[in-house]
């Protein structure tokens, strides 16, 4: 049983690591400058309000996954 709650601690560390990441990245295509270069449409969504704010929702939710799995790392680690 101890095993299996250090893998979770692991995974979740990871997982918030990675969401930690993500987070960055969104932030940084949040900050870029509008372009119509065809290789970047699809990341850079801010050209636009409805990019913008689903680049927000994006945010959002990653914030309240990483909330999440720090509370279930808690849990598992109390």
């Amino acid at each position: 049983m101890i095993k299996s709650k250090e893998a979770e601690i692991r995974e979740l560390q990871v997982e918030n690591a990675e969401l930690k990441e993500r987070l960055k990245a969104l932030h940084r295509i949040a900050s870029l400058p509008c372009t119509m270069d065809a290789e970047f449409a699809s990341e850079n969504y801010p050209c636009t309000e409805i990019g913008k704010v689903e680049c927000e929702r994006a945010q959002q939710l990653k914030l309240q996954r990483e909330a999440d799995n720090s509370q279930r790392l808690l849990e598992v680690m109390g």
